[in-house]
């Protein structure tokens, strides 16, 4: 197994990296619950059933980084056999 590279949360500002978010930092309210409800009336998954599903493929230790990470990996989920 490869080893997992550590990752740091930048706090500190602008640090010039062509990845720097300029968005606002924070979901507004109920987003999660939004994006969970939608997410089950698409796939018939529940929060947990997906979450579960997701870490037996990358890791029980697995959590996404950003929204769009997790929107990813649960459209592969959708789109891989199972």
């Amino acid at each position: 197994m490869l080893p997992v590279p550590q990752l740091l949360l930048v706090i500190d500002g602008d640090t010039g990296r062509p990845t720097e978010y300029t968005g606002r930092k924070q979901e507004p309210p109920g987003w999660w619950e939004e994006f969970w409800q939608r997410h089950q009336q698409n796939t018939g998954q529940t929060r947990e059933e997906a979450l579960e599903l997701l870490r037996r493929l990358r890791g029980k230790d697995w959590m996404p980084r950003s929204q769009a990470e997790l929107e990813q990996a649960l459209k592969a989920l959708q789109n891989s056999p199972q």
